[in-house]
């Protein structure tokens, strides 16, 4: 009785490890190429414009903040009685200037990509040209160099 037990028992893990085994391997041949997503000149201008918008948003509003605070804090520390100390004044200090850093980054960014958009490239593509074959014309792959000179 207990040996058949443990045949059962011996027979289930055989069977539970091939089905495992089964369904890693229809898993792992069944993988997909993922297609990388060509960027063109005109996602990189838009990209860049986009960038260049927020950058004079980010800008203008931490110089308003800083302005703004210079302007507000002598009167600051009259009202909390705190006499020549910024303690008060600091937080939108840090933030204005968090904010004008932020959009000399994305400035700086904008620029690299109109630089990207406006470079001049060469590659290598397969383009499809009729051949005339026996009785009608086929297409036929034929590799072909490619310059892109943005003018």
């Amino acid at each position: 009785m207990i040996v058949v037990w443990c045949f059962k028992i011996f027979i289930m893990k055989q069977i539970t490890i091939l089905f495992f085994l089964f369904l890693f391997a229809t898993t792992s041949f069944c993988q997909q190429e993922t297609t990388k997503a060509k960027v063109t000149n005109v996602d990189l201008l838009k990209k860049s414009k986009r960038q260049k918008t927020f950058g004079w948003i980010l800008t203008g509003v931490g110089t308003t903040v800083v302005v703004l605070n210079v302007l507000v804090s002598p009167y600051t520390n009259a009202i909390t009685g705190i006499a020549r100390t910024h303690s008060v004044n600091t937080v939108p200090y840090i933030v204005g200037g968090t904010l004008l850093a932020g959009g000399i980054v994305l400035f700086v960014a904008s620029s690299k990509n109109k630089r990207k958009a406006n470079a001049a490239t060469a590659f290598l593509r397969m383009e499809k040209i009729p051949v005339y074959q026996n009785i009608g014309f086929s297409n036929r792959p034929v590799p072909a160099v490619a310059f892109n000179i943005s003018l």
